[in-house]
């Protein structure tokens, strides 16, 4: 994140942060300078770390009045919830002689809160979801003056995801049974990092089935939901990637231990703006899944199971092993 500006009559303030991104229950570094213009009063400077979540939908909405014409009426509701997460002051120094003009370089330190709501921004056309992280500072005069700035700062989430799935699904075709193909997901833990490559291996029990497999389809998407108070107003869901894998998995066989599938998922790289963490506020939530379908030559089966996995995966900036050896 490029150091951001702010130039009033007699302060400039540049706050330059020490990484682009800070993980939640981390520590935020960085540099505060003040390019003081013109002497000042007597001052107080503050520096606070702020969180906010806001949600803002609207939602268009048709009655129909009962008569001979059955007219209808539409109307826009516009539903917004908005939370402070936290403010703390975590920074302050006073100037009981004035500031004279000169140029002022303070270190800043925070420990940053070890929370699950991840930096967010998401807008559509009818829809605008944040969660926001500001280092605000206050410079206050003895005579008054009071000159604010704020820096954004992009956090992301330090959430653990341990897993263990193993899923069977009932298989028919016409009504007709056709045993039970199983998948156990391997990894302990999947993390999606942007512009990097994650593997997932896969285990496919298809000796109890009559059915053979000639590929795997995987998906990666994400369920953002949108609420207000215990009521969800908006569900989104958008597909990040597809790819197919091709194998041979026949009837009565099985891919395990040493004939694991492997299934490659090349993560594109995203721009800061366009990402979307794995998060979990008050009024806004989004989940990420990985959802494998096995492919057959019978794509007709019904009243059956599909023969598929979801998997929950965490969408972060580092990889799982890095949390766990810095905490």
């Amino acid at each position: 994140m490029e150091a951001n500006t702010e130039i009033s009559s007699w302060v400039n303030f540049v706050i330059s942060p020490s990484s682009k991104y800070f993980m939640s229950g981390g520590k935020f570094q960085g540099l505060l300078s003040i390019n003081v213009l013109k002497e000042l009063t007597p001052s107080t400077l503050k520096v606070s770390f702020t969180g906010v979540e806001k949600v803002h939908i609207k939602k268009k909405t048709i009655q129909t009045q009962q008569g001979q014409n059955n007219s209808q009426t539409s109307k826009i509701v516009i539903t917004e919830c908005t939370q402070n997460l936290f403010s703390e002051l975590f920074c302050e120094k006073t100037f009981p002689f004035g500031i004279v003009e000169d140029t002022y370089s303070i270190p800043l330190e925070y420990q940053l809160p070890d929370i699950k709501s991840a930096s967010l921004a998401y807008k559509s056309q009818n829809s605008e979801a944040f969660i926001t992280y500001t280092i605000d500072v206050s410079l206050e005069c003895q005579d008054g003056k009071i000159l604010n700035h704020s820096q954004e700062v992009l956090l992301f989430p330090k959430i653990t995801n341990k897993i263990s799935i193993s899923k069977e699904s009932r298989l028919k075709i016409c009504c007709a049974n056709k045993g039970v193909v199983r998948f156990t997901v391997l990894n302990s833990e999947i993390n999606i990092i942007p512009d990097k490559t994650t593997t997932i291996y896969l285990e496919i029990d298809n000796s109890n089935s009559k059915i053979s497999f000639n590929a795997l389809e995987a998906k990666l998407y994400y369920m953002l939901t949108l609420k207000t108070d215990s009521k969800v107003i908006e569900v989104i869901v958008n597909n990040i990637l597809s790819t197919k894998k091709v194998v041979n998995v026949p009837c009565g066989d099985n891919l395990l231990s040493n004939s694991k599938i492997e299934i490659d998922l090349q993560i594109p790289a995203m721009n800061d703006r366009d990402i979307i963490f794995t998060t979990c506020g008050e009024f806004i939530k989004c989940d990420y899944f990985v959802e494998i379908e096995a492919v057959t030559d019978s794509r007709f089966i019904c009243l059956g199971d599909f023969p598929d996995v979801k998997i929950p995966v965490i969408f972060t900036l580092v990889p799982l092993i890095e949390i766990e050896n810095n905490y």
